[in-house]
């Protein structure tokens, strides 16, 4: 959208948009995806990441690798990147679910490079409230006193 002869562009970013102004003087190109306003369902999302878990290229379904063993640890990103992690999750721990690796055994590690450690809420946030109550989340820390 031009105003006063600059243009403001918007952009998404988390669960907000955001807009800024571009000076007419400054060169611009703008591009556009022919799909960027296609919103999909989290249940098509969820339908998707199943399908994706139980037709795997070039490799065992995860639920087959899981059967091997006793434990498994989930590594997620933190707060400040976008990911549906509570989707993933859900297709993840039915997965490993069903090779017979219990809740118990299974701990979610929030990958926070030099972040810093989240709150529970915010823990609770990322993962839903549900997984927070079935699951061990912790924060990973890169420093030595940890």
């Amino acid at each position: 959208m031009r105003q006063g002869g600059s243009f403001i562009p918007t952009l998404r970013y988390g669960h907000r948009t955001v807009s800024f102004k571009v000076p007419a003087n400054l060169p611009l190109d703008e591009i556009t995806y022919r799909h960027a306003d296609t919103v999909i369902a989290p249940e098509e999302s969820l339908r998707r990441i199943r399908t994706a878990l139980d037709q795997p290229i070039g490799s065992p379904q995860l639920k087959q690798i899981a059967a091997e063993h006793q434990a498994a640890v989930i590594l997620i990103p933190d707060g400040s990147r976008l990911s549906p992690s509570p989707l993933l999750l859900k297709a993840l721990l039915e997965q490993l679910n069903a090779a017979g690796i219990a809740d118990e055994a299974i701990d979610i590690v929030v990958a926070l490079g030099v972040h810093r450690k989240h709150t529970p809420e915010e823990l609770r946030t990322l993962v839903s409230c549900e997984i927070y109550q079935r699951i061990r989340v912790h924060n990973h820390s890169c420093l030595p006193e940890d």
